[in-house]
C-alpha cells in the first residue's frame, strides 16, 4: 500500500481525474492515504462520488482512470487506483482512548500502559516519551498537545472497518437549519428506482438542502443493478446498504414495492400528487430475448441474465431480501452467450452454483469482447472457456430438457462487416444456457406509464446529455433509461449531472438565479464539525497547522492562498532593514541524496543556501495590513532578523506591530549567509545575545513573539530559558541544520553556484531531520513546563505532526503544499472525535462493538486487557470448490471457499457491469469546503 501511493506522480493535469466520469480527485485522496489521513482520503471520495466504495470494487478501471495513468507505460505498472479507492472509503485508523475523571481534558493514559524509565518518565507503547500521569503529563505536553496526546496515546493503530463505524452522513453545516431554508428547499421531489444513478441524485439533492425526497422502487431491495446483478464475491449487499444508508441520513426516505405502472403510478399522478421534479432511474428490466428462445424456461435449462443473476444474488446476498430463496440448480455443462461484463458474471456465477464446465460463446473475436479486462481475465482464470466466431440458431431439446446448442461461424469480410456462414455449423452439448444478450425497455406500460415524454428511436426517453433533461421540463433521466451509462460510475454521474439541472430548474419555478457552473456540497460527517482551534499566548488559532517561514511564504499572494486553502496561521518569509537587504542565488534549494523516494511524501532531506527575503520591509508591512484585513480570524506572525543592534531590532518590531502583525518571530538561527553579517546563527547561538534580543523587543512591543531557535547549539534548552528570560512568549524549534549535502568524484559541491560552482554550509530540513526537531521539541517542553512552543521540522503528515504534539508542541509550522492542510486538519479531527466516543473505563474497540444505531454518536464499548478483533467471514454461494479441485487447478484471483461453506475474499479487482464506456458528459466540480 505505501508503495504504492508513494509511486504516485501527483501530475498537475491528472490524466487519471479527467478519465474518472464523475471526475474524482484522485491525486488528492491518494496524497490523503499516503500520509495515513484515511477519513480525509474517504471524504473526498465521497464527496464526488457518494457510491465511492461501490465504485472502488466494480469500476472498470483499465478503461478510465487506471487506463489513463501515466506510469502504465511503466514496469511496475500504473497505480492501483480502484483498490486505494475501497481502502479508503472501506478502512479508517481510529485510535483508541481511555479516560480519567481526574482530568480536565477528560482523557488520560494509565499508569500501566507505559514503560518506566530511569528518568521517572514513561515511554508509551507508541514510542512516545510521556511523564507520569496527572499534572506532570499536563506540563509536559503543554496546552493542545495535552488533549491529542491522551486522545491517542498508550496504543497502535488499528485498521477498522469505516462503514462498521456507523458515522452518519450530515448536512452542509453551512446551511441552515431545516425549518430555516427557503421555500423552495421544501418541495416535493420523486426519484424512480433506486440504482446507483438514483441514489446518486438523492445524495446530491439531500447535500443542496432538499428535505422532502422520495424514492419509490418496485423491489423489496435498494441498489438496483448493483444488488440484483453483480455477484455477492464482487460487491456485497452490506456495501451497497452502507451508502444507501448514508443517503438516507440526509432525510431520503424510501419506499419500496411502488414505482412506474404499479399500483396506477404515472407521471401525471406524481404531478397530482404534489412532485414538482421527477428523476426516472429504473434501468432497463427486461432482457433481450433473442426469437430462437422464445417459449424456453427456466425448468427446461434456460435463464436470461436478468433470470438467473438476481437469482443468485437473493440466494447469496445476506440482508437483501428474506426470502431465503435457494440457489438456482446448476449442473453439467453452462453455455454463456455474449461477451459483455454481465456474460462474464453469468459465467463465473454459474460455477459457483455447481456447474462442471461453462464455455462463454460470443459472435465476434476477442478484440472486440466489450467487457473489461478485469472481468475477462478472472473468468479464465477460473478455468471459463471461451468461444469466439460463433452465432446460436437452435436450441436443442430432448425430453423437455435442454441437451445442445447449434450454431454458425461467423466472419468479418474485407469491409469490416460482420456476416454468418450457414455452411459451417458447429454443435454443443449443453445442459444449461444462459442468454446474456443485454437489456431493452420493453413493457408497454412502462412506457405508457411515462407519458408524456418522448422517446428516440431505441424506445428510450429523449435525454439532454448535459443536463439529463426530457422532452418535460420538470422530468430527468439516468443510468441505462437514459441510454449515456454503460457502467456504474457512468450512472452515478448521471445522477451526479442530473442533481444540479434539477436543483436550477426548482430555484428557476421560484424566481432564485443560480449559477450555471455547478457547485456541489461536499460530504460531511460529525467529525468535521469538531473544535480544533488552539489558544496559546493570548492568540487563537482556527487549527494547529501553519507555514513556516520559508519559500512557501516567499510572497502575499501565496500567503493569501494558504489562508484560503484552510492553514491556520502563516510566518512571513523573514524580512530585515532596507539595509541588510540580500539577493538569493540559484540553485539554493535541492533534494537530498541519502535517502528516501525521489519524489512524495517520505523524502528524506532536503538542504537549501536560501537566504532571507529579498522584499523590502515596507512590502512586507503593507502586506501584513491587507492580509489581516481580508483574514481577520488567522494568525500572521511576521518574521523579522536583525543584526545585535537594540535600535535596529526596536524599530523593525515596531513597523511589524503597527502593521497589524498577530505576533513576532525573531529569527535568531539562518545557519547559513547571515551569520557572516553577524545576524542569524551568530546571534541564536549565544545565550546572553538571546536575552538581551528578546528583552530589547519585549520592551519595543506589546503583541506577543516567540524566538526561533537553532539546533545548531550543545544544548538547546539554554537557549530557550534564555529566551524566556528576556520575555518572549515562546519558542519555536527548530531551524534547519547546519551540514553540506555533498560532493561529486570530480570535486565539485551540490548545490554549485555560478561560474565558479561554489556553495556554502546549507540548512537541512525534512524527515531526516525530524529526529532532532523532536528531542529539541521534548527537552524544551520537559525543562520549560507550560512554555508555548512552535514546532517545525520534518512534518511530513498528520501522523508526525502529532508526534511533535505529543511531545509537547502547542502548534505546528510546516513547508508544504495547500492540499496538505485537509489531510492535517481532518486527520487531527478524526482523533478528537474517537476521543468523544468513549465512556469512563479503560476500553478498547472491537468490530462487533461498532455497530450501532445510525446517528448515535457515544459508543458502546467492551473491556479487555488487549485489543481484540472479531470478523465475520463473508458468505459464500455453494460448496462447490472441494468438488472441482480434483478436476481444475486452484484459481489465483477469486475467493475460494472454506470447508464450512464460507468465503475467503481476494484482493482481486473487477470490472464493472456494461461494456466499454460511452463519452460521458461534462463533469461537475465540487464546492470547496472545509
Amino acid at each position: 500500500m505505501n508503495e504504492t501511493v508513494i509511486r504516485c506522480l501527483k501530475c498537475a493535469d491528472a490524466p487519471c481525474q479527467k478519465s474518472c466520469p464523475t471526475n474524482l480527485d484522485i491525486k488528492s485522496f491518494i496524497t490523503s492515504i499516503a500520509n495515513k489521513n484515511y477519513y480525509g482520503a474517504a471524504k473526498m471520495i465521497l464527496s464526488d462520488n457518494p457510491l465511492g466504495l461501490t465504485c472502488g470494487m466494480v469500476c472498470p478501471t483499465s478503461d478510465l482512470c487506471v487506463g489513463g495513468c501515466n506510469l502504465y507505460a511503466t514496469e511496475e505498472g500504473p497505480i492501483n487506483i480502484g483498490g486505494l479507492q475501497q481502502f479508503a472509503t472501506e478502512y479508517l485508523n481510529v485510535l483508541p482512548i481511555v479516560r480519567d475523571p481526574e482530568l480536565d481534558t477528560g482523557l488520560e493514559v494509565q499508569p500501566h500502559q507505559c514503560h518506566l524509565q530511569e528518568d521517572n518518565h514513561f515511554l508509551g507503547p507508541d514510542g512516545h516519551i510521556v511523564s507520569d500521569p496527572g499534572q506532570d503529563a499536563i506540563d509536559l505536553l503543554g496546552h493542545l498537545g495535552t488533549l491529542l496526546a491522551y486522545v491517542q496515546l498508550a496504543v497502535n493503530q488499528h485498521p477498522q472497518v469505516f462503514k462498521a463505524m456507523n458515522i452518519p452522513q450530515i448536512r452542509n453545516p453551512s446551511l441552515p437549519p431545516l425549518e430555516d431554508m427557503p421555500e423552495a428547499y421544501q418541495v416535493k421531489i420523486a426519484l424512480l428506482g433506486a440504482g446507483p444513478a438514483s441514489l446518486s441524485c438523492a445524495s446530491f439533492l439531500a447535500r443542496l438542502g432538499y428535505s422532502n425526497i422520495t424514492i419509490f422502487e418496485k423491489q423489496e431491495y435498494i441498489g438496483g443493478l448493483s444488488t440484483s446483478e453483480i455477484p455477492q464475491f464482487r460487491l456485497p449487499y452490506d456495501v451497497v446498504n452502507f451508502e444507501a444508508e448514508l443517503m438516507k441520513d440526509l432525510g431520503v426516505k424510501i419506499i419500496f414495492n411502488k414505482g412506474l405502472a404499479v399500483n396506477g403510478m404515472t407521471l401525471s399522478t406524481l404531478k397530482e400528487d404534489g412532485y414538482e421534479a421527477v428523476f426516472i432511474g429504473i434501468g432497463l428490466p427486461e432482457p433481450n430475448r433473442d426469437s430462437i428462445f422464445q417459449g424456453l424456461r427456466m425448468d427446461q435449462g434456460f435463464y436470461t441474465s436478468k433470470d438467473f443473476l438476481p437469482l443468485v444474488a437473493m440466494a447469496s446476498k445476506p440482508g437483501m431480501c428474506a426470502c431465503h430463496s435457494p440457489l438456482p440448480s446448476i449442473h453439467g455443462t453452462v453455455i454463456v452467450l455474449g461477451a459483455g461484463d454481465t456474460a462474464f458474471d453469468c459465467a463465473t456465477s454459474a460455477l459457483r452454483c455447481g456447474a462442471r464446465r461453462v464455455f462463454v460463446v460470443f459472435r465476434k473475436g476477442f478484440t472486440n469482447i466489450r467487457a473489461v479486462p478485469e472481468e475477462m481475465e478472472l473468468a479464465k482464470e477460473e478455468k471459463c472457456e471461451f468461444l469466439p466466431f460463433l452465432s446460436p440458431r437452435k436450441v436443442v431439446l430432448k425430453g423437455g430438457q435442454i441437451v445442445a446448442m447449434e450454431f454458425v461461424r461467423t466472419e468479418q469480410d474485407s469491409d469490416g462487416n460482420w456476416k454468418e456462414d450457414e455452411d459451417q455449423v458447429v454443435r454443443l452439448k449443453a445442459d444449461v444456457v444462459i442468454s446474456a444478450f443485454g437489456s431493452i425497455l420493453s413493457d408497454n406500460k412502462v412506457r405508457e406509464a411515462m407519458a408524456p415524454i418522448k422517446f428516440n428511436r431505441w424506445g428510450l426517453p429523449e435525454v439532454d446529455p448535459e443536463t439529463m433533461q426530457t422532452s418535460e421540463p420538470w422530468v430527468f433521466a439516468g443510468g441505462d433509461i437514459g441510454g449515456l451509462a454503460n457502467t456504474t460510475v457512468e450512472s452515478v454521474n448521471d445522477g451526479k449531472q442530473a442533481s444540479w439541472y434539477i436543483h436550477r430548474y426548482i430555484q428557476s419555478l421560484y424566481g432564485v438565479a443560480v449559477s450555471t457552473v455547478p457547485e456541489l456540497p461536499l460530504f460531511y460527517t460529525p467529525i468535521d464539525l469538531v473544535d480544533i482551534s488552539v489558544e496559546m499566548a493570548g492568540l487563537k488559532f482556527p487549527n494547529p497547522f501553519g507555514l513556516a517561514s520559508a519559500t512557501p511564504t516567499t510572497s502575499s499572494s501565496m500567503i493569501r492562498r494558504a489562508f484560503e486553502a484552510g492553514w491556520g496561521f502563516a510566518v512571513t518569509k523573514t524580512f530585515s532593514l532596507d539595509k541588510d537587504i540580500v539577493t538569493n542565488v540559484s540553485p539554493r534549494i535541492v533534494r537530498g541524496t541519502t535517502s528516501g523516494p525521489m519524489y512524495g511524501p517520505g523524502q528524506g532531506s532536503f538542504l537549501n543556501i536560501e537566504l532571507i527575503s529579498e522584499k523590502t520591509a515596507a512590502y512586507w508591512c503593507k502586506s501584513i495590513a491587507e492580509l489581516k484585513a481580508d483574514f481577520p480570524n488567522h494568525i500572521l506572525i511576521a518574521s523579522i532578523m536583525c543584526s545585535y543592534s537594540r535600535e535596529d531590532w526596536t524599530e523593525l518590531s515596531k513597523m511589524a506591530e503597527v502593521a497589524g502583525a498577530d505576533a513576532l518571530e525573531l529569527n535568531l538561527s539562518c545557519p547559513h549567509g547571515m551569520g557572516e553579517r553577524g545576524m542569524g546563527l551568530a546571534c541564536g547561538q549565544d545565550p546572553e545575545l538571546v536575552r538581551n534580543i528578546c528583552r530589547w523587543v519585549r520592551q519595543a512591543v506589546q503583541i506577543p513573539f516567540f524566538a526561533k531557535l537553532t539546533p545548531n547549539v550543545t544544548d538547546i534548552v539554554n537557549i530557550a530559558k534564555a529566551a524566556q528570560e528576556g520575555g518572549a512568549d515562546g519558542v519555536t524549534a527548530t531551524n534547519t541544520v547546519s551540514g553540506l549535502m555533498g560532493l561529486k568524484a570530480d570535486s565539485t559541491p551540490w548545490p554549485a553556484v555560478g561560474r565558479g560552482l561554489r556553495t556554502t554550509y546549507g540548512g537541512m530540513s525534512g524527515n531526516a531531520i525530524r529526529p532532532i526537531a523532536l528531542r529539541a521539541v521534548s527537552a524544551i517542553a520537559r525543562a520549560l513546563p507550560g512554555f508555548p512552543i512552535l514546532a517545525t521540522g520534518g512534518i511530513d503528515s498528520a501522523e508526525a505532526g502529532l508526534q511533535f504534539l505529543h511531545s509537547g508542541a502547542s502548534v505546528l509550522q510546516k513547508m508544504e503544499c495547500n492540499i496538505l492542510i485537509l489531510l492535517f486538519t481532518k486527520g487531527l479531527c478524526v482523533r478528537k472525535f474517537a476521543a468523544a466516543l468513549y465512556e469512563e473505563n479503560e476500553v478498547r474497540w472491537t468490530v462487533a462493538s461498532l455497530k450501532q444505531p445510525r446517528g448515535a454518536i457515544a459508543v458502546a464499548v467492551q473491556g479487555c486487557a488487549s485489543p481484540t478483533w472479531t470478523f465475520k467471514e463473508v458468505e459464500g454461494f455453494a460448496l462447490y470448490q472441494a468438488e472441482r479441485a480434483p478436476r481444475v487447478d486452484k484459481p489465483k484471483n477469486r475467493d475460494t471457499f472454506a470447508p464450512d461453506g464460507h468465503c475467503e475474499v481476494s484482493d482481486t479487482g473487477c470490472g464493472s457491469r456494461g461494456g466499454r464506456r460511452k463519452p460521458f458528459c461534462t463533469k461537475l466540480s465540487m464546492a470547496q469546503g472545509n
